[in-house]
């Protein structure tokens, strides 16, 4: 059975402000772990800015589960293609947290209105709906994943990097802004 996440915090750490003599320790505790999850996020969001900004293309290929940080790695990359297997959650908010790091890749995916939604829910979506909703380009049976995934390395190994690089900054400098 899920358990309230800060419960299970306190009952491993302990209260931030408990009088007995351990309290200090459990706070220094306290603060490690949180500094760790800082850590961590940061690094996720470094990563997840890099893959976006790549010059390159950049393709996701979703076989399985993409959960929280799985999410946003297939939402950072310029083209993401799923097997009808894969399955796709914001699951943060399961753990008392936020998907801070993923957000604005997977709001540049599937708009505000569906991030709304699945934010708050960590509602599990399937490859049809992740195509729906525009998480993914394509979805495609297990079996034939690495062979679509090949047919579009095919298409872009055919075109000019630097054009494919101007073609990614434009789209950068054009997004949501008016047309003049």
């Amino acid at each position: 059975a899920e358990q309230n996440p800060r419960a299970v915090f306190e009952r491993l750490f302990g209260s931030a402000d408990a009088a007995d003599g351990d309290a200090a320790g459990r706070r220094q505790l306290r603060q490690s772990v949180l500094d760790f999850v800082l850590d961590d996020a940061r690094a996720l969001a470094h990563m997840l800015r890099t893959l976006a900004e790549m010059r390159k293309p950049t393709i996701a290929r979703v076989q399985g589960a993409a959960l929280g940080g799985g999410m946003g790695l297939a939402a950072a990359c310029d083209i993401a293609v799923a097997s009808t297997k894969a399955v796709f959650a914001t699951s943060e908010v399961k753990f008392g947290i936020i998907p801070s790091a993923i957000s604005p890749y997977v709001l540049r995916a599937i708009g505000a209105r569906q991030a709304t939604r699945y934010f708050q829910t960590a509602e599990r979506i399937d490859a049809h709906h992740a195509y729906k909703i525009s998480l993914v380009h394509e979805t495609v049976e297990p079996e034939q994943l690495d062979a679509r995934v090949q047919e579009i390395v095919s298409a872009l190994l055919q075109g000019s990097p630097l054009a494919q690089a101007a073609a990614k900054d434009l789209i950068r400098a054009v997004d949501g802004q008016p047309v003049n």
